[in-house]
């Protein structure tokens, strides 16, 4: 199976220690992108950032484009950001699932934010859902394990620790696109 990771924005409202954003073996692997026709080739598309649900409208614009161009692929969104269930039910008409984190940086309001969240996606059975709390959340996490298709909870990985598993920084398979800006391409015929 061949997939993509694509950061669509770099800005996010946290400063973790140890965000694979700034981690050299993963992002020198990168390629900027601006045609999305690239995309056409991969079986499964990760929408990440930064936090890409600080415009929930940039992340549909991204999902239309990639489904422009690759209709069949399953598309799914990495975030650890939930503030309108409004924005989320937006959102999951059009991804197949997310991947949700809870960092170790989370706070009260961000636990109160991943239980609104929970409730929310009870709605959506048919997507796939899969959930990474870090270890060292000093909070009580209340997961409804019936929602998850997975969950882990473990420390995040260091550098090196990545790179003993994956020795290029990405699994497999995997490519990482970095999104040339936030204006949304048009796309070419």
């Amino acid at each position: 199976m061949k997939s993509a990771r694509i950061v669509i924005t770099f800005k996010c409202l946290r400063k973790c220690a140890g965000c694979c954003n700034t981690y050299n073996s993963v992002m020198s692997n990168s390629q900027t992108i601006s045609d999305f026709s690239i995309l056409k080739e991969y079986d499964v598309i990760m929408i990440t950032g930064g936090e890409p649900m600080l415009s929930a409208r940039s992340v549909i614009e991204y999902v239309g484009l990639i489904r422009y161009y690759n209709p069949h692929c399953k598309i799914y969104l990495y975030t650890a950001y939930h503030k309108s269930n409004e924005d989320l039910k937006w959102v999951l008409e059009y991804v197949d699932g997310i991947q949700y984190s809870l960092h170790a940086e989370a706070t009260p309001s961000d636990i109160d934010d991943f239980h609104a969240f929970q409730n929310c996606i009870s709605g959506y059975p048919e997507k796939s859902f899969r959930l990474f709390i870090d270890n060292k959340v000093p909070h009580t996490v209340n997961v409804l394990p019936r929602l998850w298709k997975r969950v882990e909870v473990k420390a995040w990985m260091t550098e090196e620790e990545l790179l003993n598993l994956q020795p290029n920084g990405l699994p497999l398979g995997e490519n990482l696109f970095i999104v040339n800006g936030l204006t949304i391409p048009k796309p070419t015929l």
